[in-house]
């Protein structure tokens, strides 16, 4: 039999490859390329909410071109109205407004029109 397939084995050679190419400990996370989203997210709420001041943050889960993911919302003052931006950390300079549909959660305004199209596996949970 094969060798079995070792996850966290592959995380850490593909940090030690970002950290030698770098010539640095320092690893920006838009430069991961192995890792599960969930951890991105979690990441991206702990730091903004240790922000001094703290800065609004969901941790959502979801799916993604109808596969599982997480991400975060942030509001962003735009104008004289607040208005809720996606901040996917697998994708950092991907920023889109919530109102794309790329992204399903279940969201009270969506959810009849999306369970009445969708199969109710498709739907989000909040974290």
């Amino acid at each position: 039999m094969g060798e079995s397939f070792n996850f966290i084995d592959l995380c850490e050679k593909s940090l030690c490859i970002i950290k030698q190419a770098r010539n640095s400990n320092i690893v920006p996370i838009g430069t991961l390329r192995r890792g599960v989203c969930r951890h991105r997210a979690v990441l991206m709420k702990y730091l903004c909410d240790r922000m001094v001041p703290p800065i609004p943050c969901e941790l959502v889960r979801g799916y993604l071109d109808f596969l599982p993911h997480a991400w975060n919302i942030i509001p962003v003052r735009r104008d004289d109205s607040w208005v809720r931006m996606v901040v996917d950390a697998c994708c950092p300079t991907d920023i889109r407004e919530e109102t794309e549909t790329v992204f399903l959660q279940v969201n009270p305004l969506f959810h009849f029109f999306l369970f009445s199209m969708l199969p109710v596996t498709t739907g989000a949970h909040y974290l």
